[in-house]
């Protein structure tokens, strides 16, 4: 079983396997994880073994949006208590413009009106991403 520390590191590598563990956590309890763990990035790579995960129906779509909102937010919704900092969560310099765009419609997933990820959009978000891949 993995430390919520180790669980926090898997999420931020794109590993929801680790998901549950997070989301049963106390946010006090991930606040002080992520307070001893380096710095928190998330990258372009996390998001296509996200995505892949998805695609490959490793992952149900609501596990993909409740991961893509802890990276967004840095906390489990619910979890927070008023008042306390949210876990900090950069994204890639590199990238971020990328990494904001496709992460931020992963978070959409269930939404009323743009809750569904047709495979076409999949693909091409993955598409993208390894077009940054192969610029480099």
């Amino acid at each position: 079983m993995k430390s919520v520390d180790e669980a926090i590191l898997a999420l931020v590598n794109g590993d929801l396997s680790a998901l549950q563990i997070v989301t049963e956590a106390e946010h006090q309890d991930l606040l002080a994880a992520s307070q001893r763990l380096p710095k928190l990035t998330l990258s372009r790579h996390a998001l296509a073994r996200v995505l892949r995960s998805l695609r490959d129906g490793a992952w149900d779509p609501k596990d993909v949006q409740l991961w893509s909102s802890f990276m967004r937010r840095g906390y489990v919704a619910g979890n927070l208590v008023g008042g306390q900092p949210s876990i900090s969560i950069d994204y890639d310099e590199q990238d971020e413009e990328l990494i904001i765009e496709v992460q931020s419609r992963l978070d959409e997933i269930g939404d009323m009106i743009d809750g569904l990820i047709s495979r076409a959009e999949l693909e091409q978000m993955l598409r993208n991403l390894e077009a940054v891949r192969a610029e480099r």
